[in-house]
């Protein structure tokens, strides 16, 4: 959050010095407080990968995988935050789901550290 403070103040004075000058009474306040807010959501993807971070596509893609098989999984940010030069810090979590055995499993469980159980590794 970046907070951005700007205040301009015009003041114009006159003086005809031919016969002095007083100044009486001059007061000054802010004007009146503007409060703007913008708000803009990125989106990231998820793909299955190979081993340089290419996505699978074809045979490839819809192979059959093998129970302990390495299964890997690349995210990234979309394309309209790539082109606003947005990057990942983290990927806070992640899971695996069978929902017709109603299955999960997680796989990161805090911001870049994977589950406990030894199947997982971030990189």
């Amino acid at each position: 959050s970046i907070e951005v403070n700007f205040q301009e103040t015009i003041v114009t004075l006159t003086v005809d010095l031919s016969s002095g000058f007083t100044i009486d009474d001059v007061s000054v306040a802010p004007k009146d407080r503007l409060e703007r807010t913008a708000a803009q959501a990125y989106l990231v993807e998820g793909y299955l990968c190979s081993a340089d971070n290419a996505a699978l596509e074809g045979e490839a893609l819809s192979a059959t995988r093998n129970q302990g098989a390495l299964i890997r999984v690349c995210v990234r940010p979309d394309a309209d935050a790539q082109a606003d030069e947005i990057y990942m810090r983290s990927i806070d979590s992640f899971s695996w789901t069978r929902s017709d055995l109603n299955l999960e499993q997680a796989a990161i469980v805090s911001p870049n550290t994977a589950a406990e159980n030894l199947l997982t590794t971030v990189t």
